[in-house]
């Protein structure tokens, strides 16, 4: 009996030009995956032209955001999108063109806007596989769930932390909002590794992550471990993995607040989901 063609799987890595991102995208190109990254800017990356593809996109920006993703939408499809891409807050209170937070816009709701997109853009009933990234800090961002945080209150670090938050409560939202049984959402912490994410901090503080990067772990051991679970068949849905592919539960938020929030971020991204 001959033996059966295996298809090649593609995925679409967000912030897939540098780092954990980048270091992902070559783990998936290196086990023959169809792989497409959205970023800033071109990575240094060499690869089969055939297989690999570079979208430039600034999620600080939703109309570009929505503009490029049905443009991707309509030479791709995908079997799994890995929400990678973010930023460190700024040091200040900053807000984008689109009058949000900076913090909340490219960390979670430009890639909850990608992620909708996609969604609505596949056949009914498309297998997909979502990944999120987070980070250990998501812990302490605490459950009042906030999209327009004042410029009084801003804390730097808990504008990070409760980004990681909103997007591993996204990954149990989706699949009870959807209701695709082939729709499968998880987030992962990889921990603490070195990358490019300082890139909206002060100049003294890019100097010192510069000189500290090469004592920090690689991101390529963890990219590995991600992508096997990218390969499983089957994932809890809402979960939190870590690097050593355990998972747990995201936290519990009380209802009304949980509710609220979503229909907020609707609120905020409703004239980029009309076709």
């Amino acid at each position: 009996m001959d033996n059966p063609v295996t298809r090649t799987k593609a995925v679409l890595i967000t912030g897939g030009t540098s780092g954990f991102g980048l270091e992902l995208a070559r783990v998936l190109l290196n086990r023959d995956w169809m792989v497409v990254v959205t970023g800033r800017t071109l990575p240094s990356l060499q690869t089969k032209e055939h297989r690999f593809s570079f979208f430039k996109v600034d999620f600080s920006n939703l109309e570009e955001t929505a503009k490029v993703v049905r443009q991707i939408c309509k030479y791709h499809s995908f079997d799994v999108i890995v929400d990678n891409a973010g930023v460190l807050s700024p040091p200040d209170y900053t807000l984008t063109a689109d009058n949000l937070e900076y913090t909340y816009q490219v960390n979670f709701l430009a890639q909850f806007l990608l992620n909708e997109l996609i969604i609505r853009n596949a056949p009914k009933d498309h297998p997909l596989k979502i990944a999120a990234i987070i980070s250990p800090v998501y812990k302490y961002a605490g459950t009042d769930l906030i999209t327009r945080p004042g410029k009084i209150d801003y804390q730097p670090h808990k504008a990070y932390s409760k980004s990681k938050l909103y997007l591993a409560l996204m990954c149990s939202y989706l699949p009870s909002k959807v209701r695709n049984p082939e729709l499968h959402c998880f987030s992962f912490n990889p921990g603490v590794f070195r990358s490019g994410i300082y890139r909206t901090q002060s100049p003294w503080f890019r100097l010192m992550y510069k000189v500290a990067a090469p004592l920090m772990r690689s991101p390529r051991n963890n990219a590995a471990r991600l992508a096997d679970l990218l390969e499983e068949n089957s994932v809890r849905n809402g979960s939190i993995y870590n690097s050593r592919k355990k998972f747990t539960s995201v936290p519990i938020v009380e209802r009304t607040i949980y509710d609220l929030f979503w229909k907020e971020c609707y609120s905020n991204l409703e004239k980029y989901l009309r076709n």
